[in-house]
């Protein structure tokens, strides 16, 4: 949901919803992101292996938000254990969450470890989210006395709560192409661009001073569409 947004956020205005706490990540797009990774980094003996979960285990050692711990555990659940990564967050109250995470990756030093920024960026504004303006988060409670109707990574977790984000960016996608204008040098198709979702900072005499998220959303004339092309999926020859 948050793959769209900028870590373009105020180091000072980052602060963690809980000591510590996992992220649990089962959708196909940050597992994909999360393979393409691996399978540039070399001696992960996951590399080539369709994964089935990534977990982000996000902790502050102490106290004060200066420092703050990101582990990520691939899982490709075929009978190995994990693939661990982990990097550090020196968090400046003066700096940016952007350089933050490049200073952490700076220190790896590594050539792959760059591959790895859109999931540290994926950790880090997902803890933007869950501490930003107007935010209502769904509370499971896990209930350890019956055996859970649907499997549910929450239910190895040593907490009895679990803290569903709310699901997909509503954007709206245009089937085909809605108008055509003409401009003054001739026929001119107009067109629409997604503008990438970012954090807005609140005013100074705002009574709720937390993050602003301004989701994803299509910038252009209303006239203008998007087109789309539909594709089918076939089986090749055998």
């Amino acid at each position: 949901m948050l793959a769209n947004t900028k870590v373009d956020a105020e180091s000072r205005l980052f602060r963690l919803p809980f000591p510590s706490y996992v992220l649990v990540y089962t959708d196909r797009h940050t597992l994909g992101v999360a393979e393409r990774a691996l399978a540039g980094a070399g001696d992960c003996p996951l590399r080539g292996q369709m994964l089935a979960v990534l977990c982000a285990y996000v902790m502050e050692p102490a106290p004060g938000g200066s420092r703050v711990q990101v582990g990520l555990t691939f899982d490709a659940l075929a009978g190995r254990p994990p693939h661990l990564m982990r990097w550090e967050l020196h968090v400046d109250p003066n700096g940016t969450l952007e350089k933050t995470v490049a200073d952490a990756l700076a220190r790896a030093q590594t050539p792959a470890a760059g591959l790895f920024r859109p999931l540290l960026d994926a950790a880090i504004n997902v803890t933007l989210y869950t501490t930003s303006a107007g935010v209502q988060i769904e509370q499971y409670r896990v209930d350890r006395s019956q055996q859970p109707n649907r499997p549910e990574p929450a239910a190895c977790l040593p907490s009895d709560s679990v803290y569903y984000l709310p699901g997909k960016i509503n954007i709206s996608h245009v089937q085909k192409l809605q108008q055509v204008a003409r401009g003054p040098s001739g026929r001119t198709l107009m067109h629409r661009f997604m503008v990438r979702g970012h954090w807005r900072r609140p005013g100074p005499n705002w009574k709720d001073q937390s993050l602003r998220w301004i989701e994803p959303y299509w910038r252009g004339p209303s006239l203008a569409g998007v087109i789309e092309r539909e594709y089918r999926v076939s089986a090749g020859p055998s």
